[in-house]
């Protein structure tokens, strides 16, 4: 061999030496490829941003983090700065097993996209058992309508509820809800209550609890109307999002009752589950719940709505078609149970004695759900579930609530009109603007009937002559 082609097979040899040290070391490669991405790369992912929770904004992401609680991060710089906590991630995770259990959706992604090893273990008994028990298949989007008796649930209200494998919409035992509230202190005046949360002074945090729970508080406390939004979110998404709120335990956030609220962080869990949506990035000012379902149904996340109606349009649908003697004898029922023992009553038929027994404790029921049961009435609902039970199970008629209008299908909650006219002999020009809600000259459907809430509302105008 020449000296100038042993030269020359030692410049391409060290060439190619350098060539492959400059290509990331693990073989796992983004989005299909066979080569792994840069730091740069990754802390630009869009899977990266909605782990971190730096929302989506109309020209890419917002540049801070929307998440307080420095416990979620590991760099000091993680919540302004998505590549500087991705080092500092990749370095602790590659070396700790706590932390791998910790911040199990980042480990797995990470690994997956091959900045870390992929032989590490990822041991988490803990997280095994919770998912276990959960043993989550399926996840709905829940709305629970307005109610005007409580300022923080006037725009009503939103949470997830997670479906073991095999659920059946019929019952709802074993399912859980997944909520995000402010934790309010029950000394709170009116006026502070509203300060702190328009200015971001509570905390808030996700927890988990049966969802019957929630039926129990909504449908039937408060007289709620409850919508379940099933989403078509696949086995790997849900995993994803369970491993995500594994993450989230104990994680603060400073809670705004306008934009930053339950609503809203609903959607960055979405926007984990499912990489590429955009959907925090609609709501830049303000996140009113029934606009946020309305933006999840448009991504085209939901395959069927369910309705479950309160206990009050459940009472009404039952006692609608009576006559005045017939709700009378409802309200007798409700007072005095043995007064379905009477001739009078005896004499009517087995399906008007049990339509008549069945409002009557529906009735007694509806009185006293917001109150501690007293014996007297734990009595007279006994009694009156066994003057039903007496009858043939098939009398009495089935009194089935009309299915109103779904919440999103309603109209806008912000409202832009331009109006010309004529006032005291002289022309104006108006222009005006309502961020929410609703009042009483808008569309009803969707909406609470003989209900008006505006907020932010503001009009200008000019007057001829001034």
């Amino acid at each position: 061999m020449t000296t100038r082609r042993y030269w020359g097979l030692l410049l391409l040899l060290v060439f190619a030496v350098s060539a492959r040290a400059q290509l990331p070391l693990s073989k796992a490669g983004l989005e299909g490829s066979t080569q792994s991405p840069s730091l740069d790369a990754l802390a630009d992912h869009p899977q990266w941003r909605a782990l971190l929770h730096y929302g989506r904004a109309k020209a890419g992401y917002e540049r801070k983090s929307y998440v307080d609680d420095p416990a979620f991060f590991l760099s000091v710089n993680g919540r302004r700065d998505a590549r500087a906590e991705l080092q500092a991630t990749v370095e602790q995770l590659q070396n700790q097993a706590t932390l791998r259990c910790q911040f199990i959706a980042r480990f797995r992604w990470l690994q997956q996209q091959g900045a870390l090893d992929s032989e590490l273990p990822a041991a988490c008994d803990g997280y095994r058992q919770w998912r276990g028990t959960i043993n989550a298949g399926a996840v709905a989007l829940v709305f629970a309508a307005s109610y005007l008796n409580s300022p923080s649930s006037m725009y009503g209200h939103t949470f997830l509820r997670v479906d073991p494998q095999g659920y059946r919409a019929e019952s709802a035992l074993l399912s859980y809800a997944v909520n995000y509230a402010a934790v309010v202190p029950d000394n709170d005046s009116s006026l502070l209550f509203a300060w702190r949360g328009m200015s971001g002074g509570y905390p808030g945090h996700f927890s988990l609890q049966p969802y019957v729970d929630k039926l129990q508080e909504y449908s039937r406390l408060e007289n709620r109307d409850v919508w379940e939004y099933e989403l078509n979110l696949n086995a790997a998404e849900i995993d994803r999002l369970m491993a995500h709120l594994w993450e989230l335990q104990s994680i603060n956030f400073d809670y705004y009752f306008m934009d930053e609220n339950c609503s809203f962080r609903l959607l960055e869990l979405l926007e984990v589950a499912r990489p590429g949506l955009t959907l925090t990035a609609e709501f830049p000012v303000h996140a009113i719940p029934v606009d946020t379902v309305r933006a999840v149904r448009e991504a085209g996340l939901v395959d069927e709505v369910v309705y479950r109606p309160s206990r009050q349009r459940e009472l009404d649908a039952l006692v609608a078609p009576l006559d005045a003697a017939q709700r009378q004898w409802v309200l007798t029922l409700a007072r005095e149970p043995a007064q379905n023992l009477v001739p009078a009553f005896q004499r009517k038929s087995v399906d008007e004695q049990r339509t008549l027994l069945l409002g009557a404790y529906r009735l007694l029921r509806y009185q006293h759900n917001r109150q501690q049961r007293s014996p007297d009435v734990a009595g007279r609902s006994f009694a009156l579930l066994r003057a039903i039970n007496h009858l043939p199970p098939d009398a009495g008629q089935s009194a089935t609530p009309v299915r109103p209008t779904e919440p999103d299908a309603g109209h806008a909650t912000a409202l832009a009109g331009l109006a010309l006219g004529r006032f005291d002999e002289r022309d104006y020009r108006e222009v005006s603007l309502r961020l929410t809600y609703h009042d009483l000259l808008d569309p009803v459907a969707g909406y609470p009937r003989n209900a008006s809430l505006n907020m932010l509302q503001a009009t200008l105008r000019q007057v001829d002559g001034e």
